[in-house]
């Protein structure tokens, strides 16, 4: 038993047990069946059963190492006059049993009937013992236990006194959550016991059904291999209809137009030319302007011999022209490669590198130009802009125009963490966004009125939705201010939303739990995406709005499959698949699993990306070939994902398998992090792995060193250079070695909890000095505590000691603003402390105080017409029409007369200009300032 991980296949206990029962009876001829088969193997039906058992187990997500109990007589160990003895000898020992998909069935039937003969040298042995010597719980090796009665008895029973029972029945329950009991005779019966609070009805039934289908195939193909023994239904084996989702015929790309990217983008722009394609903070760019400045770029860019098959970089603040020139790199034929200013310059150029980039277009304020990269050009997009003609578009171009790539070219590469520490391109295509676009628009409710804001920054592919669904619809793109960096967006969402501009937005769930109902209020669609939802946030976002829970990787162009979110739904799934898109729940065989058992989530359909950059191997290994497709070379992508199907044919996430894991919305390699953190000289070893020492989960980081002494700050600053900032991890722990399992393993679960930070013990120990000096402090202490979930963080406590990220930042700086006080995430993460923090608030307040004090009010005199202003009255004559601007406000509740009339007051003593006041006296036309003290400065109806 040395090594063997807990084979668990019913849910932990929940209050006191519900027995119940499902019998199957097997057919006289399968019956028979069995029987031959194990003749023929030489084994007995008995151990049929058990390896039939052993495969089920593997195939309901416990594992190809599993482990049972099964009962012994305790009378075949050779013990004298056992045979005669009157008692109970029955004793149950734990039977492993290792599967692997090569093996046949007879092969199987070899292996257990082996272990079970092995058994029996134990079989007196208590159980308590064995799993102590073990170094296993005695409650958590295995829960279930198979039993086949050797002793049946048939036919009626009599009783002296003529008394016949003719229906015997059996109730009997164990310890167990689920008893598998065999029941011999002329047909085999089947009974599983099981406690319906751990074990579901529904999965008890298919369970014992499966069961009995398995062991009728294991007699009718024993030489087969496991993989290619089924256990569901011959009809939904073969059609698939609900397992694998039949792919629908290829659309054809939106009324007969190729499924380019940008040709999505240049059909809304005829539709719509006037139409606002990008709203900024400052500036808004219509489909007609946007269309013209990407055909500048796009001209440029082939002249430089950008096209198909080519990749061009793109380091540019989330704005206009990153928007503009990614749109401009499609048209040239070319797939963009996004970039983040702010990433390690070797990262950056690894990545550059890596994707074959010759070009990369980037901004002063980017630094781009200061890459020293050879072989790479890189170009201003100043000088990009103004080397081309917008007023025209590339019809001017000198060079012939060239042919239309096709849909399976590349669109643009994203790069997510790798298991070396290195990030890894996913190259995705055309088809992918065009078939994602066409999905979003009904599931996301999005038309030609909407207004979707880009939160996520480019190098984030959900962008790639935000972007391509918007400009495919003739919707328009809201943007952040431009150069701000994702830390600092936060404060402007919500101002954007606010503003009532805003009706779509994508957030990660983690920060949609940071805001309250009143910062969203103007929008009517939000798309909770890139992590797992706690229960609960969806359904109280849901109420009066669409909420959608979407999920899909990377390597799924984005999204493979939504939810939309009921307000009385507390723990949504991630849904059914898109249009276009297959979803699928494997085992851990690639057989289809069943509903209700966890397995890996596939996608397959033309959303898939082309596969990793220049590594076949890896392409190789997650894309596999799909074996319910019709269609030649289709595949599956592997997510490691896991997930279950339910009744009603969506999924529930389960969370990541294997070494990778999700925070915030980033997929993160902690294997690939401690290899960075290797690099290092002063480590030795490293472990990263997920703790959850507050109320979120963080990366912690173990740390052997190799001398007596490690600068954890050094440690930090080499990981912030080699790795993206959500990689990172929050705590730095170093250890003088690893604690072990019985089995020669890292103890992850006793090296986690004997690290989390100790408990505060000090609590009335200088305690004034940690008083909050003022509301301020206060504020951004508690802010501290509700976001990292540390409920006795200090004022002088370090935001990364008590895990805090980039990510979290994000949340204390929105919290912060509900009390008015606007800090950046960026801030957070270097002042560090609560106390730090209030004191830049408190100068940063006392400096806007300063600028918003009234000026001297300006003399009464008359002052000088501009030159406009002159033109315009002396135009009119005596009685010039109005000439206004007019904004409509909408006021989410009625306002009060009273508070509105004092803020117009305010306004107009604190600006000048709205007390400005034009006459036409006998000398012409005059204005002057009306006094401070005047009334009704601004009128005002309601």
């Amino acid at each position: 038993l040395a090594g063997l991980a807990p084979a668990r296949l019913a849910a932990p206990a929940r209050g006191p047990a519900r027995h119940a029962r499902r019998d199957v009876t097997l057919t006289r001829a399968a019956s028979g069946a069995i029987e031959q088969l194990a003749r023929g193997a030489g084994v007995t039906p008995g151990t049929v059963f058990n390896a039939a058992w052993a495969l089920l187990l593997a195939r309901s997500g416990v594992g190809a190492d599993v482990a049972f109990g099964v009962t012994l007589s305790g009378r075949s160990s050779g013990a004298p006059g056992a045979d005669a003895m009157i008692g109970l000898f029955i004793n149950t020992l734990p039977l492993r049993v290792t599967l692997a998909p090569v093996q046949t069935v007879r092969g199987l039937l070899a292996r257990v009937q082996q272990a079970l003969a092995e058994l029996h040298a134990s079989e007196h042995e208590r159980l308590s013992d064995i799993l102590r010597a073990a170094g296993a719980d005695t409650n958590d090796l295995f829960d279930t236990l198979v039993v086949f009665e050797n002793y049946p008895v048939e036919g009626n029973f009599a009783a002296p006194g003529g008394l016949v029972f003719a229906r015997p029945d059996y109730h009997e329950h164990t310890n167990y959550p689920v008893t598998l009991a065999i029941i011999p005779g002329e047909c085999f019966e089947l009974r599983l016991e099981y406690d319906a609070n751990r074990y579901p009805d529904a999965q008890a039934a298919a369970l014992v059904e499966r069961l009995a289908r398995l062991v009728e195939r294991f007699a009718a193909t024993p030489g087969a291999t496991l993989a290619e023994i089924g256990d569901e239904p011959a009809a939904r084996h073969a059609d698939g209809a609900r397992d694998v989702p039949a792919l629908p015929a290829p659309h054809d790309g939106y009324d007969g137009a190729p499924p380019l990217a940008h040709a999505l983008f240049e059909r809304a722009a005829a539709r719509r030319p006037d139409a606002p394609a990008l709203i900024t903070p400052t500036d808004t760019l219509t489909y007609a302007a946007l269309a013209r400045r990407a055909g500048a770029i796009a001209a440029r860019l082939r002249r430089l011999g950008a096209g198909p098959g080519t990749v061009v970089g793109m380091m540019l603040p989330r704005g206009v022209n990153a928007i503009a020139s990614l749109l401009g790199i499609l048209k040239a034929g070319a797939a963009y490669l996004p970039l983040d200013p702010h990433y390690p310059a070797a990262r950056l150029g690894y990545m550059l590198r890596d994707a074959g980039a010759r070009v990369v277009i980037g901004a002063a304020e980017s630094g781009a130009t200061a890459l020293d990269l050879d072989g790479i050009v890189t170009l201003h997009i100043a000088d990009l802009l103004e080397s081309g003609d917008e007023s025209r578009d590339e019809s001017g171009d000198d060079a012939a125009p060239l042919p239309a790539p096709p849909s399976s070219s590349l669109a643009y590469v994203i790069y997510t963490s790798g298991s070396t520490g290195e990030p890894k391109g996913v190259g995705v295509t055309h088809a992918g966004i065009a078939n994602m676009c066409r999905a979003m628009h009904a599931g996301f409710a999005v038309d030609a009125q909407s207004r979707i804001f880009l939160f996520p920054p480019l190098t984030f592919d959900a962008s790639v939705a935000e972007i391509f669904t918007a400009l495919s619809t003739g919707a328009a793109l809201v943007l952040p201010p431009e150069g701000a960096k994702q830390s600092d967006t936060s404060s402007a969402l919500i101002d954007a939303a606010r503003a009532g501009r805003v009706t779509h937005v994508t957030l990660p769930p983690s920060l949609l739990a940071a805001l309250d109902d009143a910062d969203l209020a103007g929008v009517r669609t939000i798309v909770a995406a890139g992590e797992a939802a706690p229960a609960g946030l969806l359904a109280r976002w849901a109420r009066g709005r669409r909420v959608v829970n979407a999920y899909g990787p990377s390597e799924a162009t984005v999204c493979a499959s939504l939810h939309v979110c009921d307000a009385h739904e507390p723990l949504p799934p991630i849904g059914a698949a898109i249009e276009g898109v297959r979803t699928v729940v494997l085992d851990d065989w690639l057989g289809v699993a069943p509903v209700g058992v966890a397995g890996e989530i596939c996608v397959g359909g033309p959303a898939l990306a082309r596969g990793y950059l220049g590594r076949p191997g890896l392409t190789a290994a997650s894309f596999i070939p799909d074996p319910a497709a019709a269609e030649p070379g289709a595949r599956l992508y592997r997510t490691g994902d896991r997930g279950m199907l339910l009744a009603d044919g969506t999924i529930r996430y389960l969370g990541r398998a294997g070494g990778h894991v999700k925070l915030r919305g980033y997929r993160i390699d902690p294997d690939g992090i401690a290899g960075v953190l290797l690099r290092d000289a002063s480590v030795r070893e490293a472990l990263v792995d997920v703790t959850e020492y507050g109320r979120r989960p963080e990366l912690t980081a173990f740390v052997i060193p190799r001398d007596a002494t490690l600068d954890v700050d050094a440690l930090r600053a080499h990981a912030a250079r080699a790795l993206a900032p959500h990689e990172v991890p929050a705590r730095f722990v170093v250890v003088p070695d690893w604690p072990l399992t019985s089995s020669g393993k890292i103890d992850r679960a006793t090296l986690r909890d004997a690290h989390a930070p100790a408990p505060r013990t000090d609590a009335a120990v200088d305690a004034v000095a940690d008083a909050p000096r003022d509301d301020v402090e206060r504020w951004v202490r508690d802010a501290f505590r509700q976001v990292l979930g540390v409920p006795d963080a200090r004022i002088d406590d370090d935001y990364f000691a008590l895990g805090g990220d980039s990510i979290l930042a994000l949340q204390v700086a929105a919290t912060m603003l509900r009390h008015g006080i606007k800090i950046g995430a960026g801030e957070v993460l270097e002042l560090r402390t609560p106390r730090a923090i209030a004191d830049v608030c408190r100068t940063r307040a006392a400096a806007d105080a300063r600028a918003l004090a009234p000026e001297p009010e300006p003399e009464a005199a008359d002052v000088p017409l501009a030159p406009i202003q002159r033109w315009f009255l002396e135009r009119g004559g005596d009685t010039p029409r109005r000439f206004t601007l007019d904004v409509r406000l909408a006021f989410a509740a009625p306002p009060d007369p009273d508070a509105l009339a004092r803020a117009l007051a305010a306004l107009a003593l604190r600006h000048d200009a709205l007390r400005l006041r034009v006459a036409h006296r006998e000398d012409g036309w005059r204005q002057h300032y009306a006094a401070r003290d005047g009334a009704a400065l601004l009128p005002l109806a309601i």
